[in-house]
């Protein structure tokens, strides 16, 4: 064995050994592997016995890697100098966790406040709303509801043929209210739907479970001469329209981003069945927060989430239940053109926060507010501030509101840790195992909490977190409480 071979994989065995203090298991094992011709196994079996109480699956791996013994006297000379300087004490490396304790009993959200107030800005519909909905609901369910219900009153341009377009002008939207159980998501909309009273033609409840059935019965209601140019689908709860999306090689997602833009639906479904509607849709549901990241999944992040509009249930709110009371509210809304300068302050606003597709929809409710309010021109001036405030609650709710990327089990648990840690305990606060578990507690009865040692595993060898006991920690049934805590987020 030549010196300079000696000399790389003292260096290198001794940076794996130093790693392990900082669970960098990953590290340790290229480390490791890149030093498996100079070391054999009888080389390594005393090294590793010391540092079998870590991790036994990683002491087992890298065991594997020297079955064969190549240099046998030689490579107990290079342990001895492995040993000089990499352990050069036999007390084992303290992995107690140091840090502020999260405190179990306090609801954790960055984001926990209602939508702001000046995202209604001024006019009848934002009136209304402050009168006969903001008693009973926050902003950030009634708001994005009354806008929704509203919708599909708001009259289209009509058509130049002298001026080409591209796209339709639309004030549809995919709105979603998100919060925990009982607290008023689905008594939200049907307040909005009453206030606002849409005629019976322009709103349904039907859940259908795929595109293409949805596709069938609108057809049918065109041939009976039903079919209106716009339309408010409740589907009430979202998981079923998810799930249904989220299904393989389901259409139901690409479906409806594109009618995000498009009025005009056309295809052809099987047994020759020919599609061609002009009819333009909002979809208006609620989602359970902690179901989040389970509805939307992969399938959701190919711009399907980006077009949803969120209203996050503000933390602390009661909803007491009271049935709505009351006449509905006639509406006259008229055509109304967005002046040039809102496109201005718009691309001004993206360029500088980087907020993409979110002022769409900030501009879309200010129209929708707009035409309600028998505005003829949008002009800048009058609904900057509404559109400012809309877009940046929609930028906070996004950081809250995560998707689950995985594909896999570990993948998506992985990603629900991390989620929940960098939503909760983003400077590296302590957080109880039993809290995050409880937390996770409806993804881990799916996976399993064998998914989750995989999952958390696979995190501290790549330096995302740490897991271990507190130094001043209690026994439990012969068993220190384990604390996990994050170490470094995703984008860092």
């Amino acid at each position: 064995m030549s010196e300079d071979l000696q000399s790389q994989a003292i260096k290198d065995v001794t940076a794996a050994f130093a790693r392990l203090d900082a669970f960098q298991y990953r590290h340790a094992r290229v480390a490791v592997r890149a030093a498996r011709h100079a070391i054999g196994w009888p080389a390594m079996k005393p090294v590793l016995d010391k540092f079998r109480w870590i991790d036994r699956q990683l002491s087992r791996e890298v065991m594997n890697l020297f079955e064969v013994n190549k240099f046998g006297a030689e490579a107990n000379e290079l342990l001895c100098k492995i040993c000089a300087e990499s352990l050069t004490s036999d007390k084992q490396p303290s992995f107690e966790m140091t840090g502020p304790m999260i405190e179990p009993a306090v609801k954790m959200l960055e984001f926990s406040d209602d939508m702001p107030e000046a995202v209604l800005g001024s006019g009848r519909l934002a009136d209304l709303c402050r009168k006969r909905m903001l008693s009973r609901f926050p902003i950030a369910f009634a708001w994005p509801a009354v806008l929704a219900a509203a919708s599909p009153m708001v009259p289209s341009a009509p058509s130049d043929p002298n001026i080409v377009t591209v796209g339709d002008d639309l004030v549809t939207s995919l709105t979603a209210l998100v919060g925990p159980v009982n607290c008023g998501k689905s008594q939200a909309i049907a307040h909005a739907r009453a206030l606002i009273g849409l005629p019976r033609e322009l709103e349904s409840e039907v859940k259908a479970g795929s595109a293409e059935s949805l596709f069938r019965l609108l057809m049918a209601s065109k041939k009976r001469g039903t079919l209106m140019p716009s339309l408010l689908i409740d589907v009430d709860e979202f998981a079923h329209f998810m799930k249904k999306g989220s299904i393989d090689n389901a259409s139901m997602f690409p479906a409806f981003q594109s009618m995000f833009y498009k009025r005009h639906i056309e295809a052809t479904l099987s047994g020759g069945f020919h599609v061609d509607l002009n009819c333009a849709i909002t979809l208006i549901g609620g989602i359970v927060e902690d179901q989040f990241d389970e509805l939307f999944g992969n399938e959701s992040t190919g711009g399907l989430r980006d077009r949803f509009t969120f209203g996050l249930c503000p933390a602390g709110f009661e909803f007491l239940y009271e049935p709505f009371s009351g006449c509905r509210e006639s509406f006259s809304p008229v055509v109304t053109r967005i002046d040039k300068d809102v496109y201005e302050m718009a691309n001004a606003f993206k360029k500088k926060m980087g907020c993409g597709r979110v002022i769409e929809l900030a501009i879309r409710a200010a129209h929708i507010a707009a035409s309600c309010s028998g505005q003829t021109v949008l002009r800048a001036a009058e609904c900057q501030d509404a559109i400012i405030a809309f877009t940046e609650y929609q930028m906070g709710v996004r950081k809250t509101l995560l998707p689950n990327e995985g594909l896999t089990n570990d993948a998506k648990m992985e990603i629900a840790i991390m989620n929940w840690l960098e939503k909760h305990a983003a400077k590296g606060e302590l957080v109880p195992e039993s809290l995050l578990h409880n937390a996770l507690r409806k993804r881990i009865g799916n996976l399993g909490f064998g998914i989750v040692k995989f999952a958390r595993n696979n995190l501290m060898a790549e330096g995302y977190i740490g897991y271990g006991p507190h130094p001043d920690g209690r026994e439990y049934k012969c068993r220190k409480i384990m604390f996990y805590q994050l170490h470094r987020k995703r984008d860092e």
